[in-house]
């Protein structure tokens, strides 16, 4: 053995990296379910976005009286703002492309209705609220 490898083999503590492994921990467990069910909030499966989207929590509280227009821009730039953008990019890739005219008019209503559903879901009860 050289020096360089003697002077390694020396430093390197080998007892411990050849010892015994740790003793492994036995995952599969049965779990506990929680006791207090009561703080557990109810839902309404009604409302066909309450499934799929978390932000109608969001849109609630924005509907209230107590909502300040800052808080109502903030919401319709950083969660309306991507789906308006993709709307209307959709609608202007529709018409510089070539293809018929009922394709063209379908995916500018397509386009138009996925600008404009963030801002209705925000701002539909302003009027009642004020009124």
């Amino acid at each position: 053995m050289d020096d360089k490898r003697k002077e390694l083999v020396g430093r390197t503590n080998i007892d411990q990296l050849l010892g015994p492994t740790a003793r492994e921990i036995d995952l599969n467990q049965p779990v506990q379910a929680r006791q207090d069910v009561a703080d557990v909030q109810i839902r309404s499966t009604t409302d066909p976005l309450q499934i799929h989207f978390a932000t109608t929590d969001v849109i609630g509280k924005l509907q209230e009286p107590a909502a300040s227009s800052r808080m109502r821009a903030f919401a319709l730039v950083f969660i309306g703002g991507p789906m308006i953008v993709f709307g209307l990019m959709q609608i202007g890739m529709a018409w510089s492309s070539d293809v018929s005219l009922l394709r063209r008019l379908l995916v500018s209503v397509l386009g138009g209705a996925m600008a404009a559903f963030w801002p209705f879901l925000i701002y539909r009860g302003r009027r009642r609220s004020k009124g």
